[in-house]
């Protein structure tokens, strides 16, 4: 059973970051958040599934976005159907692209420029970490459950520092919104909860 849209339209929310930047914990956050208010919300947790496919190649990452494609349009019929007041998503397709741009970048196929397409008029709210130190020990406690990360080598500090550069370039852009995590994770909470409402406004 919907609950009664309190919107005019239904609003997405995407949320980017690098791992660990805190970013699946602000969704989680947000959206009970937004529920308490009163607000109908739908999520879209990042997908845990993984193929039988070795990560960390271009196949696993063709992959990957084949599945953020369909999600995209899950996403598109959910707006159509307006009965949630937000929608919010854990990863915007332009992270899998960065991190398949990394996977480039690393074996040396071509030299490239981070640029970024929008399927739809739509904000990014980019968690950042700014700790490395922080970053990777969440990372690691990850690791203990998820073995599949270490294929990754994600707690390696030169492949972090790689990801947080391809980042920054979508950092730059006029539609995205930093959203820092440095401290208390319910003042980033607050703080992304008033830029959403911003654009409502």
């Amino acid at each position: 059973m919907y609950k009664e849209n309190k919107l005019k339209d239904t609003k997405i929310v995407y949320v980017s970051g690098v791992h660990g930047s805190g970013k699946t914990t602000l969704v989680r956050g947000l959206a009970q958040r937004m529920q308490k208010s009163g607000l109908s919300v739908y999520v879209f947790p990042e997908m845990t599934y993984l193929p039988d496919i070795p990560i960390g190649t271009m196949e696993f990452q063709h992959w990957y976005m084949s599945m953020m494609g369909t999600r995209e349009y899950l996403v598109e019929y959910l707006m159509s159907e307006n009965v949630y007041d937000y929608i919010i998503c854990d990863r915007h397709p332009i992270d899998v692209s960065l991190y398949t741009l990394q996977i480039i970048h690393s074996k040396n196929l071509r030299d490239f420029e981070v640029s970024f397409v929008r399927n739809r008029d739509s904000d990014i709210y980019l968690v950042v970490q700014r700790d490395k130190d922080v970053a990777i020990k969440a990372i690691k406690k990850r690791m203990e459950t998820e073995a599949h990360r270490e294929e990754w080598n994600e707690d390696n500090e030169d492949y972090y520092t790689n990801m947080i550069f391809m980042f920054d370039g979508l950092a730059n852009d006029s539609e995205t919104h930093i959203i820092e995590n440095n401290n208390d994770v319910n003042d980033a909470i607050s703080a992304m909860l008033v830029a959403i409402m911003r654009e409502v406004i």
